[in-house]
C-alpha cells in the first residue's frame, strides 16, 4: 500500500493471478517514486502483477525469487524472477535502490547449482543442502 503523508490510502497492489503463494517481504523507493517489491513466489506458475506485466519462476513446488517494479501511481512496469535453478529454492528478503537508480536484492538460494537472475547473471551455492547468501544489482531500467 501507499499512503500520503498524512496517513491516507492512495493505492494498494495483489497478485492479480498466480498458481501458489507469492509475497513481498521488503520495498524500496527510488528518487522518482517508483517502488520496488522484492519477494518470493512458489511453483512454475506465472503471476500477474499488473496489466501486461507477468513472471513464471523455475522451480516447482519451492520458493522463487520475485522483484516488482511500480510506477508512482502504482502501475506494474516490469517483474523479474530466477528463470534457472529447477529443483532449488530462492528468495529475495530485502531491496534498495542506490541514487543511480541501481536496484539491489538481496536473499538466499539453496544449494550448489546454478540460478539465473536475468541480464546474464548466474551464481551457484557453496552449500550442498544449505542456504546460500545471494546479493543481486540490477541496472537502472
Amino acid at each position: 500500500m501507499k499512503y500520503d503523508s498524512s496517513g491516507t490510502a492512495l493505492w494498494a497492489k495483489s497478485v492479480t493471478a498466480g498458481t501458489n503463494t507469492s509475497s513481498f517481504r521488503s520495498v524500496a523507493v527510488d528518487s522518482s517514486g517508483n517502488v520496488y517489491a522484492a519477494g518470493y513466489q512458489v511453483s512454475t506458475g506465472s503471476y500477474t502483477y499488473g496489466a501486461g506485466v507477468s513472471v513464471a519462476g523455475s522451480s516447482a513446488y519451492r520458493c522463487n525469487v520475485v522483484l516488482v517494479k511500480y510506477n508512482s501511481s502504482g502501475a506494474a512496469l516490469w517483474a523479474k524472477s530466477v528463470t534457472s535453478g529447477t529443483s532449488g529454492e530462492s528468495q529475495f528478503n530485502s531491496v534498495a535502490v542506490d541514487s543511480s537508480g541501481n536496484i539491489y536484492a538481496a536473499g538466499y538460494q539453496v544449494g550448489t547449482r546454478s540460478y539465473t537472475y536475468g541480464e546474464g547473471v548466474s551464481v551457484a551455492g557453496s552449500s550442498t543442502y544449505s542456504y546460500n547468501v545471494v546479493l543481486v544489482k540490477y541496472g537502472a531500467t
